[in-house]
């Protein structure tokens, strides 16, 4: 009982939390303008549901089923939604849902992805993004699929990215003591070369920067072997 009180109370608060976030985060605000949508969150069997109308950068909240959602998401039980509806999750649990189906999405994908959007925006609100270099340069931290990077950025526009250096104030190395010797690793980090040319590929002419489709191929044709 005290767990679906406190589930009700998670759903009854979130247009508030939404509003309140959406006060201090421009993220937050561009992500409701315009939105004209339902977004439902209930539980299996039914027994527990909210669903919140998005309409000209508004929200309001309302307790039980909607009859055509936008979009839902669909928890297999109580203990499951305040899981994953948790602010700082177990991302263990988060991807076990996942892959067995304890959560689930549907109606549009369209309005699914909006609302991912809008939540992350909403819990990140108030954050403080970068490092501030001087001279209007802030520094920002990406993990590439060819490693970690420093970005340097400045009016919006990329000026370099280069290797971490981890400081003194960042979490200490591993230490192997072997032979009466102590081994450490180098304290900056390794990257792929593809990872230091991405500030190339960002602005490449040649960059593709909206979906293609092949054209010199009949998918229909009957195929022959």
């Amino acid at each position: 009982m005290l767990k679906r009180t406190a589930l009700k109370t998670i759903l009854l608060a979130l247009p508030l939390a939404i509003r309140l976030a959406a006060k201090k985060s421009q993220p937050v605000r561009a992500r409701l303008a315009g939105a004209n949508r339902v977004i439902q969150v209930r539980l299996r069997d039914g027994s527990l549901a909210h669903h919140y109308i998005f309409k000209a950068g508004r929200v309001r909240g309302h307790a039980g089923l909607h009859p055509s959602p936008d979009g839902e998401m669909v928890f297999k039980s109580v203990d499951m939604a305040l899981a994953m509806l948790n602010p700082s999750p177990d991302y263990a649990i988060v991807i076990d849902a996942l892959k067995n189906f304890k959560v689930t999405a549907g109606g549009k994908d369209v309005a699914l992805v909006w609302f991912g959007r809008l939540m992350s925006a909403v819990g990140a609100a108030g954050w403080k993004a970068g490092v501030e270099l001087g001279d209007g340069v802030v520094r920002y931290t990406n993990l590439t699929n060819g490693g970690p990077i420093y970005v340097d950025v400045k009016d919006g526009k990329i000026l370099r990215t280069v290797p971490i250096d981890l400081k003194s104030e960042d979490a200490p190395s591993w230490t192997i003591s072997a032979r009466g010797r102590q081994f450490s690793p180098v304290r900056k980090a390794l990257v792929s070369p593809h990872a230091l040319s991405l500030k190339s590929m960002v602005y490449s002419d040649k960059r593709l920067l909206y979906p293609m489709k092949r054209v010199d191929v009949d998918f229909h044709a009957e195929v022959t072997h």
